[in-house]
């Protein structure tokens, strides 16, 4: 599994969840966000969360180096 695949060990956020991230993103960033900057500022809240690391490859606003599956066998 490289580190772009999805991880289904986790159930999807319930709607509670889901509505607790809208509102902590709303108080740290303004109830005034478009839509493409709520999307942006909630992945800004994300990346404070250690281990976290998005899709693109992004962890605290650095690109991480991807490793593919044989070169973690081989180190």
């Amino acid at each position: 599994m490289n580190a772009n695949s999805l991880n289904d060990d986790f159930p999807p956020l319930a709607i509670d969840r889901i509505r607790d991230l809208a509102v902590a993103v709303r108080e740290d960033f303004g109830t005034n966000l478009s839509r493409t900057s709520f999307t942006g500022k909630r992945l800004d809240l994300l990346e404070d969360i250690p281990g976290y690391v998005r899709s693109d490859g992004i962890r605290g606003g650095q690109r991480v180096e991807q490793r593919s599956d044989s070169d973690r066998t081989a180190a």
